[in-house]
């Protein structure tokens, strides 16, 4: 038995990670976006969340969508940032969007 306390507020950033705006290619991305999701999963974790973690709409076409973005974007695409949706409780789901930033300004997100 667990208490369910808040451990993360929305708009809380639970990770970043940088691209190199030259060449990217899908592998890159993907290779990007599954160590943003591999810390996430850690830090929920060490947090004693519970439950699972969701990534936009949890929807296989929306991550899809939003690599095609990141790849077919005429300007270069500085970073990407794992954001808490909505305040999250140790019973979780923690839900999560992938935002993609340029010159610290939000481009799109899941």
């Amino acid at each position: 038995l667990a208490l369910n306390k808040q451990v993360f507020q929305a708009g809380e950033e639970i990770a970043t990670v940088s691209i190199d705006p030259g060449n990217i290619t899908r592998n890159d991305v993907q290779e990007r976006l599954n160590w943003l999701l591999a810390v996430s999963k850690f830090r929920a974790q060490r947090a004693g969340i519970l439950g699972d973690i969701e990534i936009g709409d949890n929807q296989v076409e929306t991550i899809v969508n939003f690599v095609n973005q990141i790849t077919q974007a005429e300007e270069p695409v500085n970073e990407i940032k794992a954001v808490v949706v909505e305040n999250t409780y140790t019973s979780g789901p923690l839900k999560l969007n992938f935002v993609v930033m340029r010159n610290g300004k939000v481009v799109f997100s899941t």
